[in-house]
């Protein structure tokens, strides 16, 4: 195909997301701790600090954007299940 111009990223200038795995430049993400999902988490960071290997990992900013939307969605969630439930037991106290 005329025009197509594919690359090897360069790691010295290039980044991996994470998250999706594709390659960005430093402008299109941020260095970030990964999200604690529980213990093993904790000491698999806390293996890699002391291997002396940095924790900060690379996450693109679409990855941040729908991780951020997914916290919400599901804190606004539990949030109207405890509001409709308290709601709900208030009803039936007053009936």
């Amino acid at each position: 195909m005329p025009g197509l111009h594919v690359e090897m990223p360069d790691p010295d200038i290039h980044h991996l997301c994470t998250r999706c795995c594709r390659w960005f430049d430093e402008k299109n993400g941020e260095h970030r701790l990964p999200e604690s999902a529980g213990p093993i988490t904790g000491l698999m960071r806390a293996k890699a600090i002391f291997d002396g290997e940095s924790a900060r990992k690379f996450i693109c900013h679409r990855c941040i954007r729908a991780r951020l939307t997914t916290k919400i969605v599901i804190w606004s969630a539990l949030a109207s299940v405890i509001v409709a439930a308290l709601l709900s037991g208030w009803i039936q106290r007053e009936l």
